[in-house]
């Protein structure tokens, strides 16, 4: 359990580094505009996944107590 953390730790920095140094780069050839148009697609798929699992909580959850009342 500890190594899948781990590894999943290790990606999420990955990710991190090649995002901050890819803004310099995207800056200068399309603008600070795109640039942040392109970095809210993250937060926008991460709020959209927040919302499913909350929906799918909810329906699980509400699975769960119909089994317990019978």
């Amino acid at each position: 359990m500890g190594t899948a953390l781990t590894f999943q730790m290790c990606i999420g920095f990955l990710i991190t580094i090649f995002s901050i140094n890819l803004i310099p780069l995207l800056q200068g050839t399309v603008g600070w505009q795109w640039v942040f148009s392109l970095l809210s697609i993250g937060p926008v798929l991460g709020i959209i996944s927040m919302v499913k699992f909350k929906s799918y909580e909810i329906s699980d959850s509400a699975q769960k107590a119909s089994n317990k009342a019978t």
